[in-house]
């Protein structure tokens, strides 16, 4: 696994989730950088990398920010 290409990856969702702002293609974008954001953590843990509870954290983060917005539109499950 390629991990400078996950990070690439996610710096690249960030900054097109950003451009689509808070409409569908926007959160969705941001679902999908929340996921490559666990992906990176899992991977760091798996090799002991200390980082990996910055990347976790990171998930987190999105997931929150995600949910509150669904909420906040009336488009939580």
């Amino acid at each position: 696994m390629d991990l400078n290409r996950l990070y690439s990856d996610h710096q690249v969702l960030l900054m097109q989730a950003d451009h689509a702002g808070p409409g569908l293609a926007g959160r969705s974008l941001r679902g999908d950088a929340q996921t490559l954001a666990g992906r990176i953590a899992s991977y760091q843990e798996g090799m002991g990398a200390a980082a990996a509870s910055a990347w976790k954290a990171q998930s987190v983060r999105l997931g929150t920010a995600l949910s509150a917005a669904l909420t906040a539109r009336g488009l939580a499950a």
